[in-house]
Parts: C-alpha cells; sequence; structure tokens
C-alpha cells in the first residue's frame, strides 16, 4: 500500500513540475528499483490509470 502511495506521488510531483510547453504524452516508461538492486518496468496501463485517476 505504501508503495502505491509513493508511486502516485512521484507521479504527482514529476506531473506538477511538466513545463506547459511540452506536448503529447509527457511520461512514456517508468521503472522502481531498491537503492542497490535491478529496476524492473512498471506496467504501462497501471501508470495510465494513476494518470487518468489524477486528472478526473
Amino acid at each position: 500500500q505504501q508503495l502505491v502511495e509513493n508511486y502516485s506521488a512521484a507521479l504527482d510531483e514529476v506531473l506538477r513540475l511538466k513545463p506547459s510547453s511540452s506536448k503529447g504524452r509527457y511520461i512514456t516508461k517508468a521503472f522502481v528499483s531498491t537503492t542497490m538492486g535491478p529496476s524492473i518496468q512498471l506496467d504501462q496501463n497501471v501508470t495510465r490509470n494513476f494518470l487518468e485517476s489524477a486528472e478526473a
């Protein structure tokens, strides 16, 4: 649950700082990793759902 909340907060902050002149999709891929571990690509559908719920 906390990971989902942190991911949502990070996406919100990135979108808040997005330049107003940017066009199209601003976030195309998302990855997470532990401090010393390998990165894992997140499912694009999950990211899209977060973005759609943030806009609503």
